[in-house]
């Protein structure tokens, strides 16, 4: 009997697994070393798993993906038929299973709790939420407010929060209603400018490290391998003494002292070798970190996009070169090991393009004037986290690169860089509009922000709030689009953002202490 795992419960998929979890484990009589165990390889790569699928996780997956689609889609012939026998009140995530239910529904049921606990409220308007019970506060788990609900007002709507006026929040209700946690959490959600319907949007976002890693511009093998040295997975001679009771964990190329993956990549005197000629920063990569996951993180935080597919793929260099020392009784020297690491990363990145699929064009490192009529306004943002405060930073200038507007803000929150990029091209977009201009490109240093701006698909990000402002405002103007530039060449705006305290204004010409920026965006 078939069953289809994205319509259904699988009644074979916890038995897989458990079939799983032995397979893979065995070569004959010889059991083979288990580095990982199974639950940690199969989380998602952004979580630092190698993706493998536990059916049984994904066959609830899929129906989670099914239920999202019928509370996204409620004009949806299936959300139709299943709203009008099993929830007439439109809450399918809190709906029962009813009487005598079909398959069909009784497996839809079962991802509630899994959708419950990643779904919440975007807000636009408000008018659609409930303050006390529904999920609306973006903070995980249950997304909703801590205070105790007010008696007065039990079924007030987040639109009352809102004043109607400056799309700002009541402060002085918020007060009045929260504890300040809530009231920090909430004063961190992003307003429109413009009238919208609140909906629904997925809170967990796959982002950081290991996202760094699968994206990297190298191939598989390295991904793989460099996901292994962060886990402490790869058989060095410590880790094979600690499993196999083996004779030696001496390094084989250096012989003074144990081999654990610190020593492979950052003690080994072949290894320091190679780092000293890549001309990778040296300070940076030796630095002390508590683990090598950690270490890892920091340099794909810390290393541009080009260097840490170098990184990687000396790491990787290193290890086959040291198994080839210890297999063969061969190696490279490190000036051979650094050319062979270099050439087979250019040829893989050289042929890696899809046929018929250009490369995204690099973007310019220095500012350039727009054509005659077209202003170019340059934004960007700076956190402020020791005060809890933000800067946002615009600069307007013309063909002939003068500065012809500029603004300086400071605004209270903790937000991500890219909700703070976005307030700043808000910021770009509004002070365009103030001066009446009628051609406009605005540029910054965001490549997410850029994408969002630029593509046609709506973004249910929580900094889709703005970017939908900034699209809406955008079509009001005869011609608008967005640039994207290297942070070199936007120096002008980024520092009005971290002068923003002591500015906090705006202005047709730049003041004289800030003056210099503008030919430094150009040099």
């Amino acid at each position: 009997m078939q069953w289809d795992a994205s319509d259904y419960l699988s009644p074979w998929s916890r038995k897989y697994n458990l079939w799983l979890l032995t397979f893979g484990g065995h070569n004959g009589e010889t059991r083979k070393i288990h580095w990982i165990n199974w639950r940690k390889l199969c989380k998602p790569k952004s979580q630092g798993g190698m993706g493998f699928r536990d059916l049984q996780a994904f066959n609830l997956a899929l129906l989670s993906k099914q239920l999202w689609r019928i509370i996204s889609n409620p004009d949806s012939l299936l959300s139709r038929v299943l709203r009008a026998k099993y929830f007439p009140d439109g809450q399918a995530l809190l709906a029962p299973a009813g009487r005598n239910p079909s398959y069909t529904w009784r497996s839809i049921q079962a991802a509630q709790q899994v959708v419950r606990g990643g779904l919440r409220w975007r807000i636009c308007s408000g008018r659609s939420v409930r303050i006390w019970g529904d999920p609306w506060i973006p903070r995980p788990f249950s997304f909703s407010v801590l205070s105790s609900p007010n008696a007065a007002s039990p079924d007030m709507r987040v639109c009352d929060l809102i004043d109607a006026t400056s799309k700002k929040w009541n402060h002085g209700l918020l007060r009045e209603l929260f504890w300040q946690e809530d009231i920090d959490a909430i004063l961190a959600i992003p307003l429109s400018l413009i009238d919208g319907e609140d909906f629904f949007i997925w809170h967990h976002t796959s982002n950081g490290l290991f996202s760094t890693i699968w994206k990297a511009n190298v191939p598989s093998k390295i991904r793989v391998f460099i996901w292994k040295v962060a886990h402490n997975a790869i058989p060095t001679g410590r880790n094979l003494l600690q499993k196999l009771r083996f004779e030696s964990p001496v390094c084989p190329l250096c012989c003074s002292e144990d081999e654990d993956v610190d020593h492979v990549f950052l003690r080994c005197p072949f290894a320091r070798q190679v780092w000293a000629l890549s001309h990778l920063p040296w300070a940076l990569i030796s630095g002390f970190f508590a683990d090598s996951c950690s270490w890892v993180e920091h340099l794909a935080k810390s290393l541009p996009t080009e260097d840490f597919d170098r990184f990687l793929t000396i790491c990787w260099m290193i290890w086959w070169n040291r198994n080839r020392a210890l297999m063969e009784r061969k190696y490279f020297q490190a000036d051979e090991l650094l050319s062979f690491a270099l050439n087979y990363l250019t040829s893989f990145q050289q042929i890696s393009v899809s046929p018929g699929r250009l490369p995204l064009m690099p973007s310019p490192s220095r500012w350039s004037p727009p054509e005659r009529s077209v202003v170019k306004l340059n934004f960007d943002g700076a956190t402020f986290a020791s005060s809890s405060e933000f800067g946002l930073g615009v600069i307007a200038r013309n063909s002939f690169g003068e500065c012809i507007g500029w603004k300086a803000v400071r605004k209270k929150g903790l937000h991500k860089p890219e909700m703070v990029e976005a307030f700043a091209a808000r910021e770009a977009i509004l002070l365009a509009r103030r001066f009446s201009w009628k051609e406009i490109i605005l540029e910054g240093d965001c490549a997410t922000l850029y994408f969002k701006l630029s593509s046609s698909q709506p973004d249910c990000s929580d900094s889709g709030t703005i970017t939908r402002d900034i699209k809406f405002l955008a079509s009001g103007f005869d011609s608008c689009s967005f640039s994207l530039i290297r942070r070199t060449g936007n120096k002008a705006a980024h520092c009005l953002a971290r002068q923003a305290s002591s500015l906090a204004s705006e202005g047709d010409y730049l003041p004289p202490l800030l003056s210099a920026y503008l030919l430094s965006d150009e040099d």
